[in-house]
């Protein structure tokens, strides 16, 4: 019968120069035979392919954190944007800046933010973020690491746009009584211009574009300008741009009727009806068209742009529902491009001559939107 050696064995074939010992020879130590080297040896190879396993299983590092402030580039640069004109936006724990005509991005790690409302209001070389229901605040210089606000900026309430880069409004308490001051935003120089509320304000304090500030009530429409001369008109606010307001006014015969006040004082009736609407609108940069909050068909917020003062109307295919307000749109300085936040906080960048997206920005989520025309 054949007999096989079984799968896996090893015959065992001596060692060269193996003697045949005689039964009166003591036995000498016995030598390693192959087998045993082969096994042993296998056994050694083994081992060590075990230690490499264990050694290549394990984890690799984890990246380093990102720094506090970081800098990367658009995939896509935007046409037709001025080079001193930058774009920001804040996230829950990050601050971006877009040089856009350079494609520059830059970003700034923030502690996180909650999910009250936020004032955003960028400076000279600088950016003042404030939620309206915390003392605490932050001041995020141009490529440096995240800062607690000065005490002059620090408390709650709004913050908004001063007339120039260096100046913001706050509000204060005088005598108990809830007032606007226009204060330095770095804490030195004159003091501050301190003007009074208006008492039957319910709405406000909004930014007219221009540096004052508005305020609607019992009695109509407040404006406050910088110098802190108080009007009052019998109007309610439908959207701002720079300086320019549109308003529903009533006009002869008690109608209300839509009205363009513009920054150099003139005013011109419309043929447009728009009714009041919260959150306002944005005018254009020369007033020419107005972007206002819609709901279409399928019961989604989005943006409509209405031509002055004919009142064409295009549709703007982004869905806005659950970040329409402040800070959700913003237009370039020519009028040429609409920076919008979408639904998901992504920064969509649409032509107002047809409503069409015509880009969307390689950044991350985002929840407001502020420009600066200035360094």
């Amino acid at each position: 019968m054949d007999e096989r050696t079984p799968a896996g064995e090893v015959l065992d074939l001596g060692v060269l120069g193996e003697l045949d010992d005689g039964p009166d020879e003591p036995a000498p130590r016995r030598a390693l035979s192959r087998r045993g080297l082969l096994l042993g040896g296998g056994g050694v190879a083994l081992a060590g392919l075990g230690a490499v396993a264990v050694r290549t299983a394990q984890p690799p590092p984890p990246p380093p954190p990102p720094g506090p402030v970081t800098r990367s580039r658009l995939a896509r640069p935007v046409a037709g944007v001025p080079r001193e004109w930058q774009l920001f936006g804040v996230g829950t724990d990050v601050v971006v800046r877009l040089d856009l005509a350079t494609s520059q991005v830059t970003r700034t790690r923030i502690p996180p933010l909650g999910s009250s409302q936020v004032f955003l209001v960028p400076g000279r070389r600088r950016l003042v973020v404030r939620p309206i229901d915390t003392p605490t605040g932050w001041l995020i210089r141009d490529d440096e690491p995240v800062a607690a606000l000065p005490s002059s900026l620090a408390g709650v309430g709004p913050v908004l746009p001063g007339p120039d880069l260096d100046h913001v409004w706050i509000e204060t308490r005088d005598r108990g009584r809830p007032s606007m001051a226009l204060v330095n935003a770095d804490g030195w120089g004159s003091l501050p211009l301190v003007v009074p509320v208006p008492e039957f304000a319910t709405v406000g304090p909004l930014t007219d574009g221009a540096g004052g500030l508005l305020f609607e009530g019992v009695g109509g429409l407040f404006r406050i300008d910088p110098a802190g001369h108080l009007t009052l008109s019998n109007a309610i606010v439908l959207a701002v741009g720079r300086g320019d307001l549109l308003t529903l006014a009533l006009a002869g015969g008690g109608i209300w009727r839509s009205r363009l006040q513009l920054r150099g004082g003139t005013t011109e009736l419309l043929p447009v009806p728009i009714g009041p609407q919260l959150p306002h609108g944005v005018l254009a940069p020369d007033a020419s068209a107005v972007v206002l909050y819609a709901v279409d068909e399928r019961r989604r917020m989005t943006l409509t742009v209405v031509d002055l003062p004919d009142g064409g109307q295009r549709p703007v295919d982004v869905d806005i529902t659950g970040v329409a307000g402040d800070g959700t749109v913003v237009w370039s300085p020519d009028g040429g491009r609409l920076f919008c936040l979408d639904a998901d906080g992504r920064v969509r960048v649409v032509d107002p001559a047809s409503g069409t997206t015509v880009d969307t920005l390689d950044l991350p989520p985002v929840r407001q939107l502020a420009a600066r025309t200035d360094t």
